[in-house]
């Protein structure tokens, strides 16, 4: 299974690289004086913080512990999908939403980082699920 899903994992460390990256350029930016690139001064320590955990599956799944990764992976789609993508989709529907955002530009990577990383997500999780259920017990 790892040599079918190996590029997907791969696909979500670079989706954990770039969440990893626009948290530290906010941290940055507090630290500079500025404001966070979405949210409260806090705002991205926490976020940053909370990567190991979306981290655990894909470590799961490079291990190749399929099972534990069709079962880990689901949760944390879960989380990624409404806390890191559909949280900053809603945030658009009002000028007050999109104030939390430092920039326009800001909102639009934090839409597009956690866009991809649901998306490969899914797929990784959909290839890993069909070839568990696909092969021999």
């Amino acid at each position: 299974m790892l040599s079918q899903l190996s590029f997907w994992l791969s696909a979500q460390i670079l989706w954990l690289v770039m969440a990893v990256v626009y948290n530290i350029v906010g941290i940055y930016r507090v630290y500079r004086g500025g404001r966070a690139l979405v949210g409260e001064r806090d705002q991205p320590l926490h976020s940053l913080m909370s990567l190991p955990v979306f981290a655990l599956p894909i470590l799961v799944g490079f291990l190749s512990l399929e099972v534990l990764y069709c079962y880990t992976a689901p949760i944390i789609l879960l989380l990624l999908g409404r806390l890191g993508f559909w949280r900053h989709i809603e945030a658009a529907r009002s000028p007050a939403g999109m104030k939390a955002y430092s920039s326009s530009a800001a909102w639009w990577w934090a839409v597009i980082i956690n866009g991809y990383g649901s998306l490969v997500l899914a797929i990784g999780l959909l290839i890993a699920w069909s070839t568990y259920l696909s092969s021999p017990v």
